[in-house]
């Protein structure tokens, strides 16, 4: 009996350790995308502050502070505890951090968020103040984008108010009771984020605020810093979503195992009690053993296909974007050319 307990054991290691195996190495395999965009992010606003450094001092504040809030450190804030290389995190704690230290970098950065944007917000209110303005966009003669810009502002505050008091209360109770509350919290965070980057687009669009071709730049680096953040995050949560099935998977193996390990106790009690039942006992074991091995080699043979399928599917995506961006520097060079060619013509007809 002994001898058909190690073959279980054998059997049975390794398709344990297969999902760790993936999750390691997963883990390991480095990817700035979330760091990229932070990047992009605060170069977008210095920029912004670079174009209105000779506007009036209170609106300016107002416009910095809303865009850092809304886009570094909301971003940050974002991604920061769901970064492969862990790059944000390590400010705080060493690589593979544990869950305290990465709530801890998340609640750090939307803090920021908060002050950054109550101080914009106290900004634009004394700049409204000073100017008899109306607080809630109702001057006349204002356009519809700034009162739609106004609004929209006013229920983001309300938003991140709300969402910062679920996120101080899911950290406590996570820290007292060791429960995972309040799920909606980071659906609504992409929320109040998609919210904020759509108002500051607006205000991008203010006549007379920005030259049309900053307007541009900033509106492609804010929408593409949105868009990979929001892709990351999508990526990561199907992600995680396959390391817990496969957690379920394994536990469901593991349990399967220790119903055979008592099986077989159970059938080394009958064969000490009742030794003209050795025979059968025998046999009985052998089935159990046999069937217990065809189940976990089918299991590990099914887990085998699957990771080679998304091997394969993530090889396909990847050469398709290779294979994308090959084709757009083919059609820039393309229209670089035609673009030189049209400027020698042009300064042959002139001559």
């Amino acid at each position: 009996v002994s001898t058909e307990v190690s073959t279980v054991v054998s059997l049975q290691r390794p398709l344990l350790e297969v999902g760790n195996e993936g999750t390691t190495k997963s883990d390991i395999r480095e990817d700035y995308r979330p760091e990229l965009a932070i990047v992009v992010a605060v170069m977008s606003v210095l920029l912004l502050n670079r174009l209105l450094a000779k506007v009036d001092a209170l609106f300016l504040g107002h416009v910095v502070l809303m865009s850092a809030a809304f886009l570094p450190f909301a971003t940050a804030g974002m991604v920061s505890y769901s970064s492969r290389s862990l790059l944000l995190t390590r400010l705080f704690g060493p690589r593979r951090a544990g869950t305290l230290k990465r709530h801890f970098t998340h609640a750090a950065f939307n803090s920021m968020v908060l002050l950054c944007a109550v101080g914009g917000y106290a900004c634009i209110y004394g700049s409204h103040a000073r100017n008899n303005a109306s607080q809630i966009g109702l001057d006349p003669g204002n356009l519809w984008v700034r009162v739609l810009h106004v609004w929209v502002g006013y229920l983001i505050l309300c938003l991140l108010a709300l969402q910062v008091l679920a996120g101080i209360a899911k950290l406590c109770t996570k820290l007292v009771t060791g429960e995972n509350v309040l799920h909606f919290h980071h659906v609504s965070g992409r929320v109040v984020y998609c919210l904020a980057a759509f108002n500051q687009l607006l205000g991008y669009t203010f006549p007379g605020l920005l030259p049309v071709w900053a307007t541009a730049l900033l509106s492609g680096m804010l929408i593409s810093v949105v868009a990979a953040t929001v892709f990351f995050l999508n990526e990561r949560s199907r992600a995680m979503r396959e390391g817990v099935k496969q957690e379920a998977e394994k536990e469901e193996l593991a349990k399967a195992f220790v119903r055979a390990q008592e099986e077989l106790k159970q059938v080394m009690i009958q064969k000490t009690t009742d030794s003209r039942s050795s025979s059968l006992l025998r046999s009985s074991s052998r089935d159990v053993l046999d069937a217990a091995g065809a189940a976990l080699a089918k299991e590990r043979s099914r887990v085998v296909v699957r990771d080679c399928f998304t091997n394969w599917r993530h090889e396909m995506q990847r050469r398709r974007l290779e294979d994308a961006e090959t084709s757009l520097e083919e059609q820039d060079r393309l229209v670089q050319f035609l673009s030189q060619e049209l400027v020698n013509d042009t300064h042959e007809m002139m001559s």
